[in-house]
Protein backbone atom coordinates (compact mmCIF):
# COMPACT_ATOMS: atom_id res chain seq x y z
CA UNK A 1 0.00 0.00 0.00
CA UNK A 2 2.88 2.54 0.75
CA UNK A 3 4.68 2.11 -2.82
CA UNK A 4 1.14 2.28 -4.47
CA UNK A 5 0.83 5.85 -2.29
CA UNK A 6 3.97 7.30 -3.65
CA UNK A 7 3.36 5.70 -7.33
CA UNK A 8 -0.11 7.48 -7.15
CA UNK A 9 1.15 10.54 -5.86
CA UNK A 10 4.03 10.67 -8.72
CA UNK A 11 1.66 9.99 -11.64
CA UNK A 12 -1.06 12.89 -9.62
CA UNK A 13 1.67 15.26 -10.64
CA UNK A 14 1.65 14.31 -14.13
CA UNK A 15 -1.71 14.26 -14.22
CA UNK A 16 -2.37 17.60 -12.78
CA UNK A 17 0.34 19.47 -14.72
CA UNK A 18 -1.61 18.34 -17.64
CA UNK A 19 -4.66 19.40 -16.37
CA UNK A 20 -3.92 22.79 -15.57
CA UNK A 21 -1.89 23.46 -19.11
CA UNK A 22 -5.34 21.89 -20.39
CA UNK A 23 -7.57 24.50 -18.44
CA UNK A 24 -5.18 27.28 -19.06
CA UNK A 25 -4.60 26.51 -23.40
CA UNK A 26 -8.68 25.93 -23.70
CA UNK A 27 -9.86 29.04 -21.58
CA UNK A 28 -6.60 31.23 -23.41
CA UNK A 29 -8.99 32.68 -25.94
CA UNK A 30 -11.57 33.31 -23.50
CA UNK A 31 -13.44 36.52 -21.81
CA UNK A 32 -12.06 35.85 -18.37
CA UNK A 33 -11.86 37.34 -14.91
CA UNK A 34 -8.61 40.24 -14.73
CA UNK A 35 -5.22 38.13 -13.38
CA UNK A 36 -6.35 34.73 -15.18
CA UNK A 37 -4.74 32.75 -17.10
CA UNK A 38 -7.11 30.74 -19.27
CA UNK A 39 -10.21 29.25 -17.04
CA UNK A 40 -7.21 29.57 -14.13
CA UNK A 41 -7.61 31.92 -11.32
CA UNK A 42 -3.80 32.71 -10.27
CA UNK A 43 -4.78 34.72 -6.89
CA UNK A 44 -6.43 31.24 -5.84
CA UNK A 45 -3.77 29.18 -7.52
CA UNK A 46 -1.06 30.82 -5.32
CA UNK A 47 -2.43 29.70 -1.98
CA UNK A 48 -2.81 26.32 -3.03
CA UNK A 49 0.61 25.54 -4.57
CA UNK A 50 1.92 27.09 -0.68
CA UNK A 51 -0.23 24.65 0.64
CA UNK A 52 0.55 21.55 -1.13
CA UNK A 53 4.28 22.44 -1.03
CA UNK A 54 3.90 22.90 3.06
CA UNK A 55 1.87 19.69 3.69
CA UNK A 56 3.24 17.18 1.19
CA UNK A 57 6.07 16.45 3.41
CA UNK A 58 4.11 15.80 6.83
CA UNK A 59 1.55 13.60 4.28
CA UNK A 60 4.70 11.77 3.33
CA UNK A 61 6.00 11.19 6.86
CA UNK A 62 2.86 9.71 7.91
CA UNK A 63 2.83 7.97 5.77
CA UNK A 64 6.10 5.95 6.66
CA UNK A 65 5.55 6.38 10.49
CA UNK A 66 1.56 4.89 10.05
CA UNK A 67 0.79 1.23 9.71
CA UNK A 68 -1.50 0.42 6.50
CA UNK A 69 -4.57 -0.42 8.60
CA UNK A 70 -4.19 3.41 10.69
CA UNK A 71 -3.88 4.60 6.78
CA UNK A 72 -7.09 2.36 5.51
CA UNK A 73 -8.97 3.89 8.59
CA UNK A 74 -7.48 7.43 8.29
CA UNK A 75 -8.96 7.27 4.36
CA UNK A 76 -12.53 5.29 5.19
CA UNK A 77 -13.03 8.56 7.72
CA UNK A 78 -12.03 11.26 5.15
CA UNK A 79 -14.34 9.63 2.52
CA UNK A 80 -17.54 9.67 4.97
CA UNK A 81 -16.77 13.27 6.11
CA UNK A 82 -16.46 14.12 2.69
CA UNK A 83 -19.71 12.17 1.92
CA UNK A 84 -21.31 13.68 4.74
CA UNK A 85 -20.34 17.44 3.77
CA UNK A 86 -21.96 16.89 0.19
CA UNK A 87 -24.87 15.45 1.21
CA UNK A 88 -24.95 18.32 3.51
CA UNK A 89 -25.32 21.01 0.88
CA UNK A 90 -27.41 18.56 -1.32
CA UNK A 91 -30.50 18.85 1.36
Amino acid sequence: LKRAIGTSSAIGVILATGGTLGYALHGFLQNNAPYSLGYIYLPALLPLVVASHLTAPLGARLTQKWSVKRIKQFFAWLLVILALKMLGTFF
